[in-house]
C-alpha cells in the first residue's frame, strides 16, 4: 500500500520562516494517487476547529500543505504542494511560543512489533495566553484537541481507499491509526522559541 507523509506549515504574521509551525502525519492509500484536495480539506477543517486556541501572531492565510511519497529517495521532493486559509483570523494575546499540547495516536498493538514504532504525535501551538494561565491545560482545551484529532482521522479515512496512519522511518512501513489521546500536561517545543532581539548584560562593580 503506497505511503505518504502530509506536512502542514502554519505561517506567522511576522512572515519569518523560522517561526512557522510544522506538523505531520502519514496517509496510506490504495488509490492510484492520493486525494490531495480531500487531504487539504481535512487539514483545513482540523485547524479551523482550533482557531480559538491560537494567538494573533498566527496568520490567517497562506498555510502550506506538502505531501511526500515515503520512504522516498533523498532529496525527497513533495509530490503535491497546496495552501489553505483559516476561516477567520486568530485574535488572542500571544503566550510563550514554545508551549504546546501534544495530541497522540497509535496503530493497533501487534505481538512482535514494538509499539513505539506504531505511535505518532502532533504538537499543537502556540497558544493564546489566556489558554495557558494554569499549571495544566483545562478539560475544555483537551477535549477540543482530542475531538479535532479524531475528526481529522475520520475525515482522512472517509476518503476513498485512504487511511490516517503512523509511519515508521526504521521499518519504512505504515499502519492505520486505531485510537489516540491528549494528556493533561503542557509540552515545550524549544525549536519554536523566538530569537532574542535584545540582551541585558551585567558586570561586577
Amino acid at each position: 500500500m503506497p505511503q505518504h507523509m502530509v506536512r502542514t506549515i502554519l505561517h506567522t504574521t511576522n512572515a519569518i520562516t523560522a517561526d512557522f509551525v510544522q506538523n505531520q502525519f502519514a496517509v496510506e492509500t490504495d488509490a492510484l494517487a492520493i486525494d490531495d484536495a480531500g487531504v487539504v480539506a481535512a487539514v483545513k477543517t482540523f485547524y479551523d476547529t482550533l482557531i480559538a486556541l491560537y494567538p494573533a501572531t498566527i496568520a490567517q492565510n497562506g498555510y502550506d500543505v506538502k505531501i511526500y511519497v515515503m520512504p522516498g529517495i533523498e532529496p525527497n521532493y513533495p509530490v503535491f504542494e497546496g495552501t489553505f486559509n483559516l476561516a477567520s483570523a486568530p485574535s488572542g494575546a500571544a503566550g510563550p511560543s514554545e508551549i504546546a499540547l501534544c495530541t497522540s495516536f497509535q496503530a493497533v498493538k501487534t505481538p512482535g512489533l514494538p509499539q513505539s514504532r506504531r505511535r505518532g504525535r502532533m504538537y499543537i501551538g502556540p497558544f493564546d495566553a489566556a489558554q495557558i494561565d494554569e499549571e495544566r491545560p483545562n478539560s475544555t482545551i483537551i477535549s477540543a484537541l482530542a475531538d479535532a484529532t479524531a475528526a481529522l482521522v475520520d475525515d482522512i479515512n472517509t476518503l476513498t481507499d485512504h487511511a490516517f496512519s503512523v509511519y515508521s522511518s526504521v521499518t519504512q512501513t505504515s499502519a492505520p491509526v486505531l485510537d489516540g489521546w491528549v494528556d493533561n500536561a503542557w509540552d515545550v517545543q524549544r525549536r519554536r522559541g523566538v530569537v532574542p532581539s535584545t540582551r541585558t548584560t551585567w558586570t561586577l562593580a
